[in-house]
């Protein structure tokens, strides 16, 4: 019984993980990362990113992820609130942000 598990857990052929990114592939998929680290940054601080990280960042993140939907389906559980959070992050950033956020690099105002 223990042979048979390990060469099952040796096979990983069950896991169906997916090949490496290469070429474009990788270079949306770096862009989707780094764009969710800055704008969870000034999510945090309560100021306003440039509209290029949401837009392409999504961009990048939904054509990564169409790409390889299949190999992804056993990460689902913990993909998806990543994913969530992503959208909130974007929808947060398109909206310009809270009411009072400043853009990245500036100064809040004094009260």
């Amino acid at each position: 019984m223990t042979t048979l598990l390990t060469s099952v857990l040796r096979s990983q052929e069950w896991l169906h993980l997916p090949a490496p990114l290469d070429g474009p592939g990788r270079i949306a998929l770096w862009y989707a990362l780094i764009a969710f680290f800055v704008m969870s940054r000034a999510w945090v601080g309560q100021r306003r990113v440039h509209w290029h990280w949401p837009v392409i960042g999504i961009l990048a993140c939904g054509s990564v992820c169409a790409s390889r939907a299949a190999s992804l389906s056993i990460f689902l559980p913990l993909v998806v609130p990543a994913w969530l959070l992503a959208l909130y992050l974007c929808v947060f950033h398109l909206r310009r942000g809270a009411g009072e956020g400043t853009q990245l690099g500036q100064e809040p105002a004094a009260v």
